[in-house]
């Protein structure tokens, strides 16, 4: 058995393959060059913004900004000069998992695509089973209104049901994402998010939700490692070490994960397509007061989150479109204890994650020029 050391406590074991071990499609013989596989998937997982785990059993534990779980495995074989690389998914879209698979594989191959990165992000997906719900606010016929996806939505977080409620916020992360819904859509359920209000008598359980969803980063790690929860999972491609996670911890940082994105994509979607009269009613009613302390607990959760990077890169995309959207919101932001964490950040970023690196550097553009 050798151990690929991919630098600080990250490494890859390879070891030999178990005797009628039924190898999954998404894996690759490649040539063992451990100089050129190290530095290319460090590349890869930087450039794409996954972050990696080494787990005990020697395989790697992956998660991408959509929250694709996956697990890279090497295996021996009988050529001594050739290893098998294989990425299996742990959770997460199936499609998008072939994607970032595919370009892992490459990279190991050691054909790494400059412009992986761009590929994946200029192909948002739908998946299938929320794109009837979601026609609901964005068909262009009429039949359906942004109203209608809103309250099922809203129905959908009044179910005690745990995969209702993420069906739910799966559900918000597109109805606020101008790539997949129509405008109006866009606006109406961002500034239910934002702001609270709603067109109808009931008080609005969406904003409330992806509030205390949000509020939640400080109390909690992403992923509780050290649970000592003996939960059973039936799932048989889990490790046994992923086994001994708490599912509730896992359906718990995926539950903040999903309200942080419908957070971050309704600022954006208010900056982008909001005129001036818009976005003053959603600042005043939603930053300064329902989301005062929103903004005060993202920045708290700087110094407890960093176990999920992709979760700190959403939440100083946040924080940036927050301070653009309301000078005074910059202007609060703008401490040395802020400034140090995001420095931090961009340090990180510039090593291991691409889109924590580019967040934090626009985010210091911002709270450095208004010191």
């Amino acid at each position: 058995e050798r151990t690929i050391s991919l630098g600080k406590d990250l490494s890859l074991m390879v070891r030999s393959l178990p005797l009628y071990y039924p190898i999954a499609p998404s894996n690759r013989i490649v040539r063992f060059d451990m100089e050129s596989m190290v530095t290319n998937l460090r590349e890869c997982f930087r450039a794409l913004s996954i972050q990696a785990r080494s787990m005990h059993d020697g395989t790697m534990w992956l998660v991408t900004p959509s929250h694709v779980e996956m697990q890279l495995t090497a295996w021996e074989i009988a050529q001594n000069d050739k290893v098998c690389v294989e990425v299996n998914r742990i959770s997460g879209d199936g499609i998008e998992f072939h994607t970032y698979a595919r370009h892992i594989l490459d990279s190991a191959e050691g054909k790494l695509c400059t412009d992986a990165k761009a590929r994946i992000r200029n192909q948002p997906r739908t998946p299938k089973f929320l794109g009837k719900l979601i026609s609901l606010g964005g068909s262009t016929e009429g039949n359906g209104t942004p109203d209608e996806a809103i309250e099922i939505a809203h129905s959908m977080l009044k179910n005690d049901r745990t995969d209702s409620k993420l069906l739910a916020l799966e559900m918000l992360t597109a109805l606020t994402d101008l790539r997949k819904s129509t405008r109006e859509t866009c606006q109406k359920v961002s500034a239910e998010i934002l702001t609270g209000i709603t067109n109808s008598q009931r008080p609005s359980r969406i904003a409330s939700t992806i509030h205390q969803l949000i509020q939640r980063q400080v109390s909690m790690t992403e992923v509780d490692y050290d649970s000592d929860d003996d939960d059973d999972d039936d799932d048989d491609d889990y490790t046994a070490e992923y086994n001994q996670f708490s599912r509730y911890s896992r359906e718990r940082s995926l539950m903040i994960h999903l309200a942080l994105q419908a957070f971050t994509n309704a600022l954006e979607t208010m900056k982008i397509t909001g005129n001036p009269i818009e976005i003053s009613a959603v600042r005043q009613m939603s930053i300064e007061a329902a989301g005062a302390d929103v903004l005060e607990y993202m920045i708290q959760s700087l110094n407890v989150s960093g176990s999920n990077l992709n979760t700190v890169s959403l939440t100083l995309k946040s924080i940036r479109l927050a301070c653009e959207l309301d000078v005074a919101v910059a202007q609060k932001s703008s401490n040395p204890d802020l400034v140090q964490l995001v420095n931090h950040a961009y340090r990180t970023g510039v090593l291991s994650h691409h889109n924590l690196e580019i967040e934090s550097q626009r985010l210091l553009g911002i709270v450095q020029l208004d010191q």
